[in-house]
This record gives structure tokens, C-alpha cells and sequence, in this order.
């Protein structure tokens, strides 16, 4: 009987005491942001547009020409990689 009476003022003076919150705590994380890189497209090379049967001479004018379009591609290609970083 004595029970009876006691508890719901144990659950009075429960809901009456005040939880103490931990304060918050920053925590930075590194958050993942789409890279938004301009386009590069992709030149016609130089030796894909040289003809069947071309003489040594216009091969290795071409070849040279791609390696330097190729290089210049390249740098292209680093610049829009290096804007995402």
C-alpha cells in the first residue's frame, strides 16, 4: 500500500529533475562535391586523316604533327583535372 503511494511521486520527481545535454561537438569530415570540368574534346589526329599509300616523307610529317597535338591534348587534359583539385 505504501508502495502505491510512494511511486507516482517517484514519477513526479523524476520528470521534475533537469538532464544536463553534452554540449555539441564539431566534427569536420570531408564532404565529396561534384567537379564541374569543362569539356575537353578530342582533335582529329593527324594520322588518322592521312590517306593509304602516303609516302614516308608526309608519314613522318604527320606523326610528328600528332605527337605534338597529342602533347598539347595532354596539357588540356591536366588543366581540367587540375580544376576539380
Amino acid at each position: 500500500m505504501v508502495m502505491l503511494k510512494i511511486a507516482p511521486m517517484l514519477l513526479l520527481a523524476a520528470c521534475a529533475t533537469e538532464t544536463q545535454l553534452a554540449p555539441p561537438i564539431e566534427v569536420k569530415v570531408p564532404v565529396a562535391v561534384p567537379c564541374h570540368a569543362p569539356a575537353v574534346p578530342k582533335p582529329a589526329w593527324p594520322m588518322d586523316i592521312l590517306p593509304d599509300g602516303a609516302s614516308l616523307y608526309d608519314q613522318v610529317k604527320n606523326l610528328i604533327a600528332e605527337i605534338e597535338a597529342r602533347m598539347a591534348y595532354e596539357i588540356q587534359l591536366e588543366s581540367a583535372v587540375q580544376v576539380c583539385q
